[in-house]
């Protein structure tokens, strides 16, 4: 299994929370999904025989929310600019 945390943009609510929640929980290969409203991101272990992150990445999207895997942020400011060369 793989941890992986993914933020997710247009959370306004705990009803939010359990619809990702429930809809990331549904796909197989998916363990222990936790939703943090005030942090706005989502930790999920995913088992990547079954799923991968798109996957998930796209349930999130189906729920009518945006999803960024928090590694593929770029990093903004002159050491962002060093670090994204």
């Amino acid at each position: 299994m793989k941890n992986v945390k993914i933020e997710i943009f247009g959370m306004s609510c705990m009803n939010c929370v359990g619809k990702v929640e429930n809809g990331v929980a549904e796909l197989a290969g998916t363990d222990n999904v936790l939703v943090d409203l005030q942090g706005k991101y989502m930790t999920v272990d995913i088992d990547e025989s079954l799923t991968t992150v798109e996957a998930v990445k796209d349930k999130v999207v189906s729920l009518g929310f945006e999803a960024v895997e928090a590694a593929e942020k770029k990093k903004t400011g002159l050491l962002g600019k060093l670090q994204n060369r």
